[in-house]
């Protein structure tokens, strides 16, 4: 059974963020770079409004989608094995039904929650093509079901690296209580204004240090004690999670979040909402989960990590601990039994 693996690197995540990891912890094949070079300088040639009269089907798929696509159809007549795309939403579209397969799987991994994948795809019929699915958050199988008509719905946690992201030994005496924001999909900016507006207000001695794109500063104009921060390097990005004392990351939806999986395994306490598959990654020993959109009851939730240093220490023990569930080491070997049972289905 060989792996072959589709995927891209996502340009905002860091080296060592993002799905695109478990290349490294699965044994897998490489499709011919050469031919994806080719592919894609022929694609070029053709007009835009040619391209997409003649393959368009909307949402994020892409020319170089389609090249991936022709790719794996030059490909899988000769290469038998997986083949794995790791961006479904991106690149899954014709894949299912190329013919001379020899015997070959198709599977397919997607990222987002319901309700952003029903405004992304339109039209699902194509997914139920694909051999097997495989989802990184518990509130997808179920709804993915439904388009398969089949149990071939796989849950496999997403991973992190928690050889690169790790704990300080010790944090630095007598410095403010911080909290770290990462990223902006999905994530309730509203309730993280709120909450600073919160502290500012009874004049708690709280620093928010949120890590965005520069588009997205000026959402958090008027506000006191926030430092903004972009384009920092890896280790400037794990040396935030360390100094860390919460990662305040409310969420509108999603599945797996990467932010949540780093901060984790730096040692880091979760404030964030009880919405889509948070509960399979964060549990009430490492986090607080509260309702989606009650910012006071975060805010309570913040002031209580605060106002006890015994309990945050804790926390952020537990944190690392559950984190180390989701190590890629071991999110890797799931997966490798996931495609042994689809092989032989």
């Amino acid at each position: 059974m060989h792996i072959f693996y589709i995927y891209k690197k996502i340009p905002h995540h860091a080296a060592h963020s993002g799905y695109d990891q478990l290349v490294k912890y699965v044994p897998s094949k490489s499709l011919s770079p050469f031919l994806r070079e080719l592919i894609e300088k022929v694609l070029n040639r053709i007009p835009e409004d040619k391209l997409k009269r003649w393959t368009w089907v909307g949402g994020w798929y892409k020319r170089e989608s389609l090249a991936k696509e022709i790719q794996i159809a030059l490909s899988i007549p000769f290469r038998k094995g997986i083949y794995n795309y790791l961006y479904g939403e991106d690149d899954f579209h014709w894949g299912g039904n190329l013919p001379f397969r020899s015997g070959s799987k198709i599977v397919v991994t997607y990222h987002q929650p319901p309700s952003i994948f029903d405004d992304v795809i339109k039209d699902k019929s194509f997914i139920a093509s694909a051999d097997a699915l495989i989802v990184c958050g518990t509130n997808q199988v179920e709804y993915f079901e439904q388009f398969t008509g089949k149990k071939n719905v796989y849950y496999v946690p997403h991973g992190v690296d928690t050889d690169y992201f790790v704990p300080l030994e010790s944090k630095p005496a007598n410095k403010r209580f911080n909290t770290i924001s990462v990223g902006w999909w999905l994530r309730d900016v509203e309730m993280i204004k709120s909450i600073i507006r919160k502290t500012n207000e009874e004049n708690l001695d709280v620093e928010f240090n949120i890590i965005t794109f520069p588009e997205y500063f000026d959402y958090y104009d008027g506000l006191r004690n926030i430092n903004l921060f972009t384009g920092i390097s890896d280790d400037e990005l794990k040396q935030k999670y360390q100094l860390a004392d919460a990662l305040l990351l409310p969420m509108k939806d999603c599945t797996a979040n990467n932010a949540v999986l780093e901060a984790m395994a730096c040692g880091v306490p979760v404030l964030t909402t009880d919405v889509g598959g948070i509960r399979g990654y964060v549990d009430d020993t490492c986090g607080f989960m509260t309702p989606p959109g009650d910012d006071q009851a975060l805010f309570l939730a913040l002031k209580e990590l605060l106002n006890n240093p015994r309990k945050k220490q804790f926390m952020g023990k537990t944190a690392r601990i559950k984190a180390l569930e989701f190590n890629w080491h071991a999110v890797g070997k799931k997966m490798m039994g996931v495609y042994d049972k689809i092989w032989v289905s």
